[in-house]
């Protein structure tokens, strides 16, 4: 019996008597458990009596709080003893506190077995962190940031005011939902071969992969399948590093890459703030040398290194290549052909973790500095320790791939099975293509079911249409989702779905600059969800599935939905405008057939006749430019003003008495408006206004130049278009009054009022 099971227990007298009776009554609890699942079915009927719901009311309860104890216990703070949380969040915590649990004990038994050396992961010194001065964000920060600011403690660096490398990009990230295309400038090494005998029938990847041809030819070489004595590595700090940012440096480590035959890659990637995310740092080490190159100076220039990367003759060896591959597609067009995957070697050996830092802990005994991992690989310059992060992802790579190419060796059989099956599964991860993100009017379901609550239609409307604006300004904006509007924020917004704009600040803790910026926007979208009817999706679709008839009803565009002026966001209503075609068919084809070119330009120079000259008929006298018209007014204004106003003195007209108001007669006879309105008194023709006679037979009738056009010629009824019950158009004419003569008013109009300007 060893030492620790003579530790004395309450009740049991070694330590394997207390787990075996722990072990056994927890089995009686499993089996106690299932007995009642199979006897819900009374449940309601017991329920309904006061005694039992009350019992179960109360061990209930006591279950939950001895449950809570035990894992408080444990380092797990479980509050759920409210009421307020229902059974299935009860559920979900008691599942994290299981994930805690277990991770502890895990870290234990690894601490234990020899494998976890130091639990503090190792940090730059002070002096390094004070020269560099990495800008850090207040959520990246220790809770005790104030003390860890002043040791430098910080585990992460973050540019916070840095501006956006993509922004210098020459060719600009294409965001649109569109499928990605490969592309590549130059194809290296490519393999010729006669398309009639190697037609297969998977002739689309073809199409799709640039070297799908090559991949599937490919074949290891005899040296990669043979065991070697591992290469120890050089010392990190006498290894020679060359960080290259320029053309020429790029084109002389080509150079020097051609003479080897294994070296080791990995790559740096950003995504925060890009929807798509790019690569800031390349590094390649071979077996004596490590080079670190800048991938967002040399973005233009990194298809060159596909000389190297689709060379057969040359191994690449990296570790967890899944994303590595698809982000050298999109960014650089490079392929890689002859991989060798140190991840899928963990994984065929069935390693005990498959990480790169537990692969360097245990065969290098070197604790790779991981506090960098999320680092924010766009500062320039890079920070010291952030280099020497970069080069240990490479420097020890050849190393393990040699260990590990040793021990697939001697575990396989005598056909070399565990080798050649890492070269495969390597092989075809290097024939996958890049997956552009995309959106369809399904992606919000996934993303709703991880979600541990339930929503109302309302609210899962509003929901389905803040996730579909998220995906679309992210991609305006070159802007990740969670940038844009995190998942915790955007299902706080759906949940109170608030009245006002300032709501929707109030549901956003800190508050996304997209968010404040298109405020208005959301808000919107958040009253288009609280007038969504469930009816209409219940009677719009036969379908019984809830998530697929909300999203197939109310929806909207959301390109139409922005910042713009009321009449064209929200709908006119009112009476409907009938449309109308234009009857002008002038420079339709068929007018003109059987015309030359000449007559075709005189049939069109003839429509554009003015319309008084087509509906006034000609009488004779030359056509007046406008400008003599013109000038004709202005001298007939001048003699007017000069004469003299003659005053006719006023007849003694008695005024007639002002009546008085009479009562309004409900019973009188009603009478139309017309009939209401004063009649006009016949004005006598012969009593007209000597100064104005006298100015038109002085002045315009003098001139022979022009002469007014006498309208009494004119057949009015060319004017209108007039509808069968329309009245005539005599009864708008006085027959007491004759055309073409002055009548005065009771308005003195001067000729002033009646000259033309250009």
């Amino acid at each position: 019996m060893q030492e620790d099971d003579k530790v004395p227990l309450i009740g049991h007298s070694t330590l394997k008597e207390f787990t075996q009776d722990i072990l056994q009554k927890t089995v009686q609890l499993t089996q106690y458990g299932n007995a009642l699942a199979t006897n819900l079915e009374n449940y309601e009927y017991f329920s309904s009596f006061p005694i039992y719901s009350e019992f179960c009311l109360e061990e209930g309860s006591r279950l939950v709080n001895i449950i809570g104890e035990l894992l408080k216990h444990h380092g797990v703070q479980c509050s759920w003893s409210s009421q307020k949380i229902d059974i299935e969040e009860r559920f979900e915590r008691l599942i994290d506190a299981n994930d805690v649990m277990l991770e502890t004990i895990g870290s234990l038994l690894d601490e234990a077995a020899g494998l976890k050396k130091n639990n503090k992961p190792i940090l730059p010194p002070t002096s390094i962190y004070k020269q560099s001065s990495p800008v850090v964000s207040s959520w990246n920060k220790d809770k005790n940031y104030k003390s860890a600011a002043k040791s430098g403690a910080f585990k992460l660096l973050l540019a916070k005011n840095i501006q956006r490398p993509q922004l210098k990009f020459i060719n600009k990230i294409d965001n649109s939902n569109k499928p990605f295309v490969p592309y590549i400038k130059q194809k290296h090494n490519a393999i010729k071969r006669d398309i009639l005998s190697d037609f297969r029938t998977e002739i689309e990847d073809f199409e799709s992969h640039p070297y799908a041809y090559e991949l599937s030819k490919l074949e290891p070489h005899d040296w990669q399948l043979e065991e070697a004595e591992p290469l120890k590595y050089p010392m990190l700090d006498t290894t020679n590093l060359t960080y290259i940012d320029t053309d020429e440096g790029l084109n002389d480590l080509i150079n020097k890459l051609k003479k080897v035959k294994e070296i080791a890659v990995d790559l740096e990637h950003h995504s925060y703030r890009s929807f798509q995310g790019f690569l800031c740092l390349m590094q390649i080490s071979t077996r004596f040398e490590d080079f670190i190159i800048d991938t967002l100076a040399l973005r233009e220039e990194m298809y060159k290194i596909n000389e190297i990367f689709s060379d057969p003759n040359i191994l690449k060896v990296m570790h967890g290549a899944d994303s590595d591959i698809g982000w050298l597609q999109r960014d650089f067009g490079v392929y890689v052909v002859n991989m060798f995957d140190t991840g899928q070697a963990a994984r065929t050996l069935h390693e005990d973790r498959f990480s790169l830092a537990y692969l360097l802990s245990k065969y290098c005994n070197v604790d790779a500095q991981k506090q960098y991992q999320l680092a924010d690989w766009r500062i320039r310059p890079i920070p010291k320790e952030m280099i020497l992060y970069a080069q240990e992802d490479t420097h020890y790579l050849l190393y393990v791939y040699d260990i590990l190419r040793n021990q697939l060796l001697n575990k396989g059989n005598a056909n070399k099975n565990l080798l050649k099956s890492v070269y495969s599964k390597s092989t075809s991860i290097c024939a996958t293509m890049y997956q552009k993100p995309l959106f369809n009017n399904d992606s919000y379901i996934a993303t709703y079911e991880k979600y541990r609550g339930r929503l109302n239609p309302q609210q899962l409307e509003c929901f389905r249409l803040l996730f579909e604006w998220r995906d679309k300004t992210a991609r305006e904006e070159d802007e990740s989702i969670v940038y844009t509007l995190p998942n915790h924020m955007l299902f706080q917004i759906a949940e109170n779905l608030p009245k006002e704009p300032q709501g929707v600040i109030a549901c956003c803790n800190p508050v996304p600059p997209l968010v404040k910026q298109r405020n208005t926007e959301i808000h919107l979208l958040v009253m288009l969800a609280r007038e969504f009817d469930p009816q209409k999706c219940h009677q719009s679709s036969n379908n019984t599935n809830d998530l697929q008839n909300i999203q197939n009803t109310n929806k909207i565009n959301l390109s139409d939905v922005s910042l713009k002026c009321g009449f064209e966001i929200y709908k006119v209503t009112g009476p409907s405008v009938e449309s109308k075609q234009p009857t002008i068919n002038l420079f339709e084809d068929k007018v003109f057939e059987g015309y030359s070119n000449q007559g075709k330009a005189a049939a069109i120079l003839s429509a554009l006749i003015s319309p008084f000259l087509v509906y006034l008929p000609n009488i004779g006298k030359e056509i007046v430019a406008p400008a003599e018209i013109n000038k004709a007014w202005e001298e007939a204004c001048k003699k007017v003003e000069a004469i003299p106003d003659v005053v006719e003195p006023k007849p003694n007209v008695v005024e007639p008495k002002k009546k008085k108001k009479r009562p309004f007669n409900h019973d009188a006879e009603e009478k139309t408006l017309r009939e209401l309105l004063p009649k006009k008194q016949k004005q006598d023709i012969s009593k007209v206004d000597q100064k104005v006679k006298v100015s038109y037979d002085e002045t315009v009738k003098e001139k022979a130049d022009y002469v007014p056009f006498d309208y009494s010629a004119v057949d009015m009824k060319r004017f209108i278009n007039k509808p069968s019950n329309s009245i005539p158009l005599d009864a708008y004419q006085s027959q007491d009054v004759k055309i073409g003569k002055v009548i005065k008013t009771g308005v003195r109009s001067k000729a002033k009022s009646m000259t033309f300007k250009h």
